[in-house]
């Protein structure tokens, strides 16, 4: 049976919809994740605090709740960390996280948030002091920050911006398209506007939470070339990422695509692994903390294939992303 070694921290993400079919029920996962202390090395659960709507997952009833069934004490009385999970860019609500994020096309999204609105900025603060007020969580972990395609977003705001940034005069966004050279700065000045974004939230909850650890999880696909998003495109500079974040979760998605299905043995793809190796290297080297987070856990098999990899990239934090929180837990308690 695969292993997950002694010195690896290990956490369970408990995304909205696991939480969400009914209070009772998140209330049983959390209580079973503190159950779970028979396994040494568990220490802490992303635990998303917004939904994608705009509201914070538990009312103000439910948390009074939560804390009356002695949850949270419990888990802060074994050093279980409670990591508050926000869904930066995804927000139906316009009036609370501002404007849309548009496609090249001129598509307006609708649960897309413009990745420079300010508006935003000021809701996710008060997203995370919220937080820190129901939860204890001093941990802000960004998802859904992924403006990966040179696509998005296309708003007024951000093509004005980038006009005057780039000290450049033209009136078509056609045109970013047609110069390979323009194109490279609009994606680095993407990157830039995301890195600043973090940057700025950091300072901001700095202000009213001065230990807050910001962390990001951003894909490590095979068929991307283990690009990390916009955020790290070649050619940006690795120390603006490391001022804006305090740690990153590699989430490797999917994780099916890291193996051979022809080999019994299930090794990993010995030019995939050397590639990964190299990004995690240099990322390692310029101080960045780091853990992994593997997604779709929903079988003992895919279990065993993160449990391999992790071992083999040395990891010492792992994140168990699933639908499934009780049927991973049942699975861990074998191993």
């Amino acid at each position: 049976m695969k292993r997950i070694g002694r010195d690896t921290s290990i956490s369970l993400a408990l995304q909205e919809s696991a939480l969400r079919k009914n209070f009772q029920s998140a209330c049983d996962i959390l209580n079973q994740v503190i159950d779970w202390l028979v396994i040494d090395n568990f220490h802490s659960i992303i635990l998303d605090v917004k939904n994608n709507e705009g509201k914070m997952l538990f009312n103000g009833e439910e948390i009074k709740k939560i804390h009356k069934k002695g949850i949270i004490k419990r888990l802060t009385d074994n050093n279980i960390e409670i990591i508050a999970g926000m869904r930066v860019h995804d927000c139906l609500d316009e009036g609370v996280s501002g404007r849309r994020s548009v496609s090249f096309d001129g598509a307006v999204l609708p649960d897309r948030v413009c990745p420079i609105s300010r508006k935003n900025m000021d809701y996710l603060i008060k997203v995370a002091k919220r937080a820190n007020e129901d939860f204890g969580s001093e941990h802000f972990h960004f998802s859904y920050y992924r403006y990966k395609s040179s696509q998005y977003c296309f708003c007024d705001s951000c093509l004005s911006k980038f006009a005057k940034d780039s000290k450049l005069s033209w009136e078509h966004k056609h045109e970013i398209f047609k110069e390979p050279e323009l194109f490279a700065d609009w994606i680095l000045w993407r990157a830039t506007q995301l890195i600043n974004f973090a940057a700025q939230f950091k300072e901001k909850i700095r202000n009213s939470i001065p230990k807050a650890t910001i962390s990001i999880e951003t894909d490590l696909n095979p068929r991307k070339n283990y690009h990390l998003g916009t955020l790290i495109e070649e050619g940006h500079r690795l120390g603006d990422f490391i001022k804006a974040f305090d740690k990153v979760y590699y989430h490797i998605e999917p994780l099916q695509v890291f193996f051979d299905s022809s080999s019994e043995s299930q090794k990993v793809y010995s030019d995939k692994l050397d590639i990964l190796k190299y990004v995690i290297g240099k990322m390692r080297s310029s101080g960045l903390d780091d853990g992994y987070m593997f997604w779709e856990l929903n079988s003992r098999s895919n279990l065993d294939k993160a449990i391999d990899l992790a071992n083999s990239l040395d990891v010492k934090d792992i994140v168990l992303y699933t639908r499934e929180p009780r049927s991973i837990l049942e699975m861990l308690k074998r191993i």
